[in-house]
């Protein structure tokens, strides 16, 4: 809708005031060039909105009609303009004016809603209507355009901005409740749910605490849910993979057992459980993008350490609702653990041996001297394999890394660098960092060109993209570094020990398999179990992995046993009693190589001293 301001400059301008007149009445004095492309981009959007109306006839007054009228009228000659055409401008303006906006419908043509480029782009994949558009997205994810040939980013984006405000992309909400931000087939499937049977809602639940007590504003379930969500952060690892469980539980209360959440009770809670072992088809699916038509809430059954988790993580839902007076009690703290999900602790066996390390970093340099992109993808790779092992950090501690998180303690009487880490549960805690440490980080900003620590930015990602992004800057050849988020470096890494383990499959069989079934966080596990062996205190290790309770870190202790057990078996399997020689021999074998060399230059005593 025109503002009564530009419906008086339109009027004006119909009636022939020269653009001087119209600049100083109706745009604060502004320049005749100002005037014309103001009034000449109002006729644009009133031709526009007859076209998208199906009004031709309301579109031709402002078509036909040339903005620029001839110097005369500058120097304040008023135009004659015709009086078939006033007549003409004045009902179209009357006639769009009384018009709602129109809103895009799926059988809509593109021409009506994109440039004339972005639909001959699209038009030559055989994209004609919204709804062809609409299914490309679906079909190909995030960046769908890119399995278009003539499709560009620009016209991609162009797209996904024209779906998203008229809430028709895959990834908007499809019932048009709440805000249209993307959600998982599961949120729309339980909104629908609700909408269908809403006594399902948990609004009235069972289990509800008195609603004059409730601390949270939730009148439902979801609410409730989306309430204990907003403790944190909505990009964070933690919220999303609490929303995930909360999100399935939710939802197969309400298709499985037709209870809302706020009524199922410590059986209910049994069954799930015991569902995760083995979901039927329908929940089950290969993997797929998040808002597509194929993505399913499970890929498989959970294993003993994802099904511990999930009962963890609603476990520690139903106790802050019963804290903030939402629920009377928590039906899973009446649920006993079974026997095979109290023997799930952290698997310490998924880490690698310094022999395994070593060979990862002797192949990781022996590769991409056939390209410089090579090059340094994979010695972007050495520096997250060496700086993973030597902290222990998480993945997503790793991802959100920043130079700016390296300081050094004023207050230690000999230099102290640390690394302030945000993990889990938003903890903050201290890393130690040696001079081995800051030479690593040292070598990855040289060898990416930026600046040393004393100079370099302070939100420069440790692990950063190979493609930087072109900044607005008065300086050419400006551009920022992007990190990597933590699902791709999960990808980098993983994809990473798949190609070293069959590289090496010639060389090492053994050490290729174990590598081949690697994952980033076994890098973290290895610096738990050498740093053991090379006898750090149990606390100090606990402070470094930011472990709430020592029995997590005490895990270590008994892999370091189990160790300890299998060299001295080693060392009597391969020991000749009747030659001495040998059997010390074997015993030096069977030792400890330090794990520090891997560092380049750090030594044992230093590290110890963390």
């Amino acid at each position: 809708m025109l503002t009564l301001t530009d419906q008086a400059l339109l009027r004006g301008w119909i009636e022939g005031l020269p653009v001087p007149t119209l600049g100083a009445l109706y745009l604060n004095g502004a320049e005749p060039p100002m005037v014309r492309s103001r009034i000449a981009e109002l006729c644009d959007g009133l031709a526009t909105k007859a076209r998208r109306c199906r009004r031709p006839d309301l579109a031709t007054p402002w078509q036909g009609k040339p903005v620029h009228r001839g110097r005369a009228e500058d120097a304040g000659t008023s135009g004659v303009l015709e009086g078939r055409w006033m007549k003409q401008a004045y009902r179209a303006l009357e006639a769009l004016q009384s018009l709602p906006d129109p809103r895009p419908a799926l059988d809509d043509p593109l021409d009506l809603w994109l440039t004339a480029r972005s639909v001959g782009a699209l038009g030559a994949s055989g994209l004609v209507t919204l709804h062809d558009v609409q299914g490309a997205v679906l079909q190909g994810g995030r960046q769908w355009w890119r399995s278009l040939p003539q499709v560009g980013p620009n016209t991609g984006r162009a797209v996904m901005h024209l779906l998203r405000t008229e809430g028709m992309a895959p990834t908007a909400n499809p019932t048009g409740e709440g805000p249209s931000r993307a959600e998982s087939p599961i949120t729309q499937a339980v909104r629908q749910t609700y909408r269908i049977y809403p006594s399902l809602n948990g609004a009235n639940g069972e289990n509800r605490a008195s609603a004059q007590r409730c601390l949270i504003a939730a009148a439902n379930d979801s609410e409730a849910i989306q309430a204990w969500l907003g403790l944190w952060d909505p990009g964070s690892h933690t919220r999303r993979a609490y929303q995930r469980e909360a999100e399935r539980f939710l939802l197969w209360n309400v298709w499985v057992k037709a209870k809302a959440f706020s009524s199922v009770n410590v059986n209910d809670c049994k069954d799930y459980l015991d569902f995760l072992k083995a979901p039927d088809v329908y929940w089950t699916g290969s993997q797929a993008v998040r808002w597509s038509a194929e993505w399913k809430p499970f890929r498989g059954p959970l294993s003993i350490r994802s099904r511990r988790q999930t009962y963890t993580i609603l476990r520690a839902l139903s106790a802050w609702l019963v804290d903030q007076h939402y629920l009377a009690t928590n039906p899973f703290s009446g649920l006993p653990k079974s026997p095979e999900e109290r023997y799930a602790r952290i698997q310490t066996g998924r880490a690698f041996t310094v022999g395994q390390l070593k060979l990862l970093l002797e192949y990781c340099t022996s590769q991409g001297a056939d390209s410089p992109a090579r090059s340094a993808h994979y010695r972007r790779i050495g520096f997250v394999l060496r700086f993973a092992y030597a902290t222990g950090l998480r993945l997503h501690e790793l991802a959100q890394a920043k130079i700016g998180d390296l300081v050094l303690d004023p207050h230690a009487t000999e230099p102290q660098w640390w690394l302030r880490v945000v993990g889990k549960g938003s903890k903050l805690r201290e890393v130690p960092i040696q001079e081995a440490h800051l030479a690593l980080v040292s070598a990855e900003l040289s060898a990416r060109g930026l600046p040393q620590l004393d100079s370099c930015p302070s939100d420069t990602p440790l692990i950063g993209r190979l493609r930087r992004r072109a900044v607005d800057s008065e300086e050419a050849n400006t551009f920022a570094e992007l990190p990597l988020t933590p699902s791709a470096l999960h990808h980098l890494l993983y994809g990473f020990f798949r190609e070293a383990g069959i590289a090496l499959q010639a060389s090492d069989p053994v050490a290729a398999a174990r590598i081949a079934q690697a994952s980033a966080h076994w890098l973290r596990h290895s610096y738990g179990t050498h740093a053991v062996a090379q006898g750090m205190p149990l606390d100090v290790l606990q402070e470094n992995l930011g472990h709430a309770d020592l029995k997590t870190t005490s895990i270590y202790v008994r892999a370091e046993k189990d160790r300890r057990h299998a060299e001295s078996r080693k060392h009597m399997n391969t020991a000749h009693l009747d030659d001495p020689a040998s059997a010390l021999a074997a015993d030096a074998s069977a030792g400890t190589i330090s794990a520090f060399a891997i560092l380049g230059g750090a030594s044992k005593e230093g590290f110890q001293k963390r």
